[in-house]
């Protein structure tokens, strides 16, 4: 039986049905995770406005997983892309950076914790609609407890382009004007 990131025990009719659920194998623990919608939010940890940052800029990725079954640890993983081909390859994956910004926690039965990743936009990266998709696996990466299923995230903008006040100085003679 293959048991993928494809494959979650939220996905089964009932959990406590979930092969792992039932072996009776007291060394493997199944939470139960669920998960609150993202959210995206600007340097500053405020939401981004009009849902969009600007190439360059940092946004910061949040959501809260709320476990009902039994005390585990897990990771979680973040992955966001640029366009909605997943086979092309993602723009972001927290467990693919060096070092992993995937993030181990455990997760007690009846706990919510708040989880959050900060993402530098490529100042030369693609621009417009971002999607995100966040997953909490066992740590070997087997067992799937939580997907949030690829989403809309934010909208890249171009930066903001630099502007300078130059200040000239005149050559011409001072005048006065009399009225």
């Amino acid at each position: 039986v293959y048991m993928g990131p494809n494959v979650s025990v939220n996905s089964y009719p009932d959990p406590n049905q979930f092969l792992f659920s039932v072996i009776g194998d007291t060394s493997v623990a199944v939470p139960q995770v669920t998960l609150s919608p993202l959210e995206y939010l600007d340097a500053n940890g405020n939401p981004l406005s009009a849902n969009q940052v600007a190439a360059g800029q940092t946004v910061r990725v949040r959501l809260t997983a709320s476990n009902t079954g039994s005390t585990a640890a897990v990771v979680a993983g973040l992955a966001l892309d640029s366009d909605s081909d997943r086979a092309n390859g993602v723009i972001y994956d927290s467990g693919s950076a060096s070092p992993s910004e995937d993030l181990p926690l455990t997760l007690a039965a009846g706990q919510q914790q708040t989880l959050e990743w900060t993402w530098n936009v490529p100042a030369a990266g693609p621009l417009g609609q971002y999607y995100a998709s966040v997953q909490l696996e066992d740590s070997h990466h087997v067992l799937g407890f939580a997907d949030s299923g690829w989403q809309n995230a934010f909208v890249v903008t171009p930066a903001a382009k630099a502007s300078a006040t130059i200040a000239l100085a005149s050559s011409l003679p001072a005048r006065s004007v009399y009225g």
